[in-house]
């Protein structure tokens, strides 16, 4: 099963893009030469370069840039898997 994803700017797609895992493949849409969607797995795994504590919230920041809440054992090095859809934790791998 695949998440498609609709984006309404520019910057969604740049968004969006952050998900795709260089050297992965994502099927995209084109219609009249515009995006139209594009077909994101439902989750995706990546390593976490950065952690920083907020008020007891632990935020990690990945390898591409996103930043996810995760839980407090979640450590710079580990590798969790993310939602594409919402870019929620769901588990470290």
């Amino acid at each position: 099963m695949k998440v498609i994803v609709w984006c309404s700017s520019y910057a969604d797609y740049i968004l969006l893009i952050s998900y795709v895992l260089i050297g992965s493949t994502c099927p995209i849409t084109f219609w009249n030469g515009q995006i139209v969607d594009v077909s994101l797995p439902l989750q995706a795994q990546w390593k976490v370069t950065e952690t920083t504590q907020n008020g007891g919230q632990t935020l990690a920041i990945l390898e591409n840039g996103l930043s996810v809440s995760v839980p407090a054992f979640i450590d710079v090095g580990d590798t969790i898997i993310v939602t594409t859809e919402d870019c929620k934790y769901v588990s470290r791998v």
